[in-house]
């Protein structure tokens, strides 16, 4: 069932995907290869084509929250979605599988738009920046699955009920936005907490004693040490929002959702 329902949700979505992806690389060469020699790289046609490129990659991702949406809303609480909880077939695999297409889609369009983005300039991105980038693409996932579990949260929360009331649709919207602050909030006061201990490491009291215990001798490797520390509490505690936003999302379609 499982794999069946990843193939569906594959086929449901590659050719939005796989067309915005298109659009975004096709516009890349023009302005590369056409418009670029044309008007080495001055002028106000470079200009306007630089901006309809950016415009286009947002509106693209605009149309991507909007298909992660759509894939989530009509496999669910559309007529599939009614024929798939009204018959015996678990909840489990049929989100995991909608998590994992979420997954897949995002970091294929990122690619997308870093390989347009470098046909544009190849300036765009230095080897050193790129090392980095794929250095933070756990976290940056993270974030992403974050975003798209908790629109899942607020569609299944507007057609859920609790305690015999129906949930309406504008305090399930308040509840996704309360959620998401809370996960910035988080994050932001986990990053204020990494750069307190970083300023301790270099100029507070405990300086020395902290690089008697490590046996370090430079400030630098103690603070990386720190931040390596912190940066995976970071990363762990946003693990576990995404774990419990899933456990949410699976209670509700389970126990609470009126079709």
């Amino acid at each position: 069932m499982f794999l069946k329902a990843l193939k569906y949700d594959f086929l449901f979505s590659r050719t939005m995907f796989l067309g915005m992806a298109a659009v975004i690389v096709m516009l890349a060469a023009v302005i590369r290869f056409i418009v670029t020699p044309l008007t080495d790289g001055r002028g106000s046609l470079f200009g306007i084509s630089y901006w309809l490129f950016f415009i286009t990659v947002f509106v693209c991702g605009a149309m991507a929250v909007f298909q992660v949406m759509q894939i989530f809303y009509k496999n669910f609480f559309c007529d599939t979605g009614y024929l798939m909880l009204t018959l015996p077939v678990r909840r489990f695999p049929l989100l995991v599988s909608k998590v994992i297409v979420c997954f897949v889609w995002f970091n294929f369009m990122l690619a997308a738009i870093m390989i347009a983005m470098q046909a544009v300039d190849p300036n765009t991105f230095t080897f050193i920046w790129l090392i980095r980038f794929l250095l933070d693409m756990a976290e940056i996932n993270l974030i992403a699955m974050f975003a798209a579990l908790t629109i899942f949260f607020v569609i299944t929360l507007a057609h859920s009920s609790l305690w015999r009331w129906r949930v309406h649709n504008a305090v399930a919207a308040a509840v996704g936005i309360a959620y998401a602050w809370l996960y910035v909030w988080v994050y932001t006061a986990l990053s204020q907490w990494n750069r307190e201990w970083e300023h301790i490491a270099i100029e507070g009291p405990y300086y020395t004693e902290l690089r008697r215990i490590t046996g370090l001798n430079t400030g630098v490797i103690a603070i990386g040490d720190y931040g390596a520390v912190f940066e995976l509490f970071q990363f762990g505690a946003g693990f576990l929002l995404c774990v419990l936003t899933f456990i949410a999302i699976y209670y509700l379609l389970k126990k609470r959702v009126c079709l």
